[in-house]
C-alpha cells in the first residue's frame, strides 16, 4: 500500500506557551506505517514585526499558559500535548519555507523545492494563523498531491488561540475543525482559498480553564485530524459541503483586556468550586424520582423522591417490569469509596423498597440499560474505567446476575445501549476516541444479528453525532412502533445541565437521524442544578436530577 507523504508547517510566532502541539503529531505520525514524515517546514514571519501592543498580548498569553501549566493538575491523557521533548523517528528531510510578505505570492524557486518532496499533504496544526497567510499558504497547497489539511476554529477565516474565548465567556461548546484546502494548478490562490472545505468538524464541552480547554481542543483536533489520514486511500478523501458555521464575529488573538477579564471569570469559576468542594461537602449528588404512569404522561414535579442511602447518591435509573412489579435498577454511588454499584429497588404506588447492590465489581459502575434477547434478561452497565463494554446475565431476578459476555475490549465506552430494530441489534455508545475522559462529545453506531457478539460492523457514518448538547445516551424510550433517544446537554463546567427527548427517524446500515422533540429542563423541583437521564417500562417512568 502507497506510504503518504507528509509535511508539517509550523509557525514560530504562535502563542502556544506550554503546549507543544507538533509534538503530539510527530510522536503519532512516526507509529504509522502508512505515513512517511518527509520535513517541517518553517514559514518565515508573513509581515513586519507586530505592534508592541499586539507582541504584549502574544507574551502575556505565553505566560498565562505557562502559569496554569504550574498550578492545575492534568488528566494525565492530556500531559501528552505539554511535553517539550519528542520521541520520534529522524525524519526524512528537514526543509524550511519562506511564505512572502504578500498574500497571493510564492517564490517559483520555493515551490519546485518543495514539489521535488512530492508530498500528498501539507500540514498546518497550528491554528493560530492569520488570514492573510492562509491565502499565502494556497500556493504551496498546489505543490502537493492532494493539498493542506488545517485545524481551525469555528471559522475558517478566523486566526484564534484555541479554546480562550469559550472559556472567557463561558460558552456551553467549544468547536474545532479540519479543512482541506486542495491541491489545483488550475485555480489561482484565492480561488483555492475559497475553496478550503471542511473534513472533520465537532466541538466539545467547555472545560473550565484555558490550559485544559486548549489541550482539549488538540486532543480533538488531532482525532480528527489522524481519522482523515488513516482512512484515506490512494484518493483524497471528499469535502463536506459546506464550510463551518457562523459563530459571530472573528475573535483573533486575546489582547491582555480580554485577558485580564478572562482572569476574573477563572477567579469566579475556582470560588464556586472550593465553595462547594469545602463549605458544602459532597456537593456532587443526584437523585431517583418515579411516577407510576407512562413516560408520554409524565409530570416530573409530581413524582415522589427515592431517598438516599446516607453517603451516597443515586442515578442513571433504568426500569424492568416482571411480574406485574417495575424493578428499577440504579447507580449506587459510594463517597466514600468514589466508586459506584449497581442497586436495585421495587417500585410501588407509594414507596420504593430498597433491595440493595445486585452487581458488584471493585470498579466503577453505572448506566445499567436493560434488554432482553431470547427470553433472557441482560443489563450492559457502563465500565469505562476497564475499557470495556461488558453484559451481564441474570440468574435469579433481581438480586443475582453474572458477567456474561465481554462486548468489547481497549475501547473508552460509556452509556451503551443495545436494542432490536427492522432484523438486526444496534448498539449505541459514546465513545473517548481522544482519550481526554470526554464521554459527552460523540455518538457512535454499531449493528450485528445478534446482541451477544463481539462482531459488531461500526457505522459508515460515525460518529453519527458530534455535539456535546445531545451526543451523550440519557436512556431509550419506545411508542408506537418508533424509538426515542433520551440524550445529555452538557453545560460550561456542568454535567448534564438538561435533556433532550429525540425520535429517531433513519436508523439503517448506511443512514443514521433524529429529531429533537422536547427539552427536559432541571426545574420540576426546587433548586435543582441538572437533569440527565429518563427510562419508563410503560407502567412505570423514572428519571433523575442533580441538587
Amino acid at each position: 500500500m502507497k506510504r503518504l507523504a507528509i509535511g508539517l508547517l509550523l509557525d514560530p510566532a504562535s502563542p502556544t506557551g506550554a503546549i507543544h502541539p507538533e509534538n503530539v503529531f510527530l510522536r503519532w505520525a512516526s507509529t504509522q506505517p502508512r505515513l512517511k514524515l518527509m520535513g517541517v517546514m518553517i514559514p518565515a514571519p508573513s509581515s513586519p514585526a507586530p505592534r508592541v501592543r499586539h507582541a504584549l498580548a502574544r507574551h502575556s498569553l505565553r505566560g498565562l499558559l505557562a502559569l496554569e501549566a504550574r498550578v492545575f493538575k492534568l488528566p494525565p491523557a492530556l500531559h501528552r500535548i505539554t511535553a517539550r521533548n519528542a520521541r520520534v523517528a529522524p525524519l526524512e528531510c528537514v526543509h524550511t519555507v519562506a511564505l512572502a510578505t504578500e498574500a497571493g505570492a510564492g517564490e517559483p524557486e520555493e515551490l519546485e523545492r518543495l514539489r521535488a518532496l512530492k508530498l500528498d499533504w501539507l500540514l498546518c496544526v497550528d491554528p493560530a494563523i492569520s488570514a492573510a497567510r492562509r491565502c499565502q499558504l494556497a500556493p504551496y497547497a498546489q505543490a502537493t498531491a492532494w493539498g493542506l489539511l488545517r485545524l481551525c476554529g469555528a471559522r475558517t477565516e478566523e486566526p484564534c488561540a484555541p479554546g480562550f474565548w469559550e472559556v472567557a465567556q463561558r460558552a456551553e461548546v467549544t468547536r474545532f475543525a479540519v479543512t482541506r484546502m486542495p491541491a489545483n494548478d488550475n485555480l489561482g490562490t484565492q480561488a483555492s482559498g475559497a475553496l478550503e472545505k471542511v473534513l472533520v468538524a465537532g466541538g466539545f464541552a467547555t472545560r473550565f480553564h484555558l490550559l485544559l480547554n486548549q489541550l482539549s481542543w488538540y486532543a480533538h483536533a488531532y482525532q480528527g485530524l489522524q481519522s482523515v489520514l488513516t482512512q484515506a486511500g490512494t484518493q483524497a478523501p471528499r469535502s463536506a459541503p459546506t464550510a463551518l458555521p457562523d459563530c459571530g464575529p472573528p475573535r483573533g488573538i486575546p489582547g491582555q483586556r480580554a485577558q485580564l477579564r478572562y482572569l476574573k471569570t477563572l477567579g469566579d469559576t475556582l470560588g464556586r468550586k472550593l465553595r462547594d468542594k469545602y463549605w458544602r461537602q459532597n456537593s456532587y449528588r443526584w437523585g431517583v424520582a418515579w411516577q407510576n404512569t407512562g413516560w408520554q404522561n409524565l409530570r416530573m414535579h409530581r413524582a415522589q423522591r427515592i431517598p438516599n442511602p446516607p453517603g451516597r447518591f443515586l442515578a442513571d435509573p433504568f426500569l424492568v417490569r416482571e411480574q406485574q412489579q417495575s424493578i428499577c435498577f440504579v447507580e449506587d454511588y459510594d463517597y466514600g469509596l468514589k466508586r459506584a454499584v449497581i442497586s436495585a429497588y421495587a417500585l410501588t404506588s407509594e414507596s420504593a423498597l430498597r433491595i440493595g447492590p445486585v452487581i458488584t465489581e471493585d470498579f466503577h459502575l453505572s448506566f445499567p440499560f436493560p434488554f432482553r434477547y431470547q427470553s433472557r434478561l441482560y443489563l450492559c452497565p457502563e465500565s469505562a474505567s476497564q475499557q470495556q463494554i461488558r453484559v451481564y446475565e441474570c440468574v435469579r431476578f433481581p438480586h443475582e446476575w453474572r458477567l456474561h459476555k465481554v462486548l468489547m475490549s481497549n475501547v473508552r465506552a460509556a452509556d451503551s445501549m443495545l436494542f432490536p430494530h427492522e432484523g438486526r441489534w444496534w448498539l449505541l455508545t459514546n465513545l473517548d476516541r481522544a482519550g481526554v475522559g470526554d464521554f459527552g462529545s460523540e455518538l457512535h453506531l454499531f449493528y450485528a444479528d445478534q446482541p451477544l457478539t463481539q462482531d459488531w460492523t461500526p457505522h459508515p457514518l460515525n460518529p453519527v453525532i458530534v455535539d456535546p448538547q445531545r451526543a451523550r445516551n440519557a436512556g431509550l424510550l419506545h411508542a408506537d412502533a418508533s424509538l426515542y433517544r433520551v440524550s445529555q446537554q452538557q453545560g460550561f463546567d456542568a454535567y448534564g445541565k438538561a435533556a433532550h427527548l429525540n425520535r429517531i427517524i433513519e436508523l439503517s446500515p448506511t443512514r443514521y437521524a433524529e429529531e429533537t422533540l422536547k427539552t427536559l429542563t432541571p426545574d420540576f423541583f426546587p433548586n435543582l442544578k441538572g437533569t440527565h437521564h429518563l427510562h419508563s417500562d410503560g407502567h412505570c417512568s423514572v428519571f433523575d436530577f442533580q441538587y
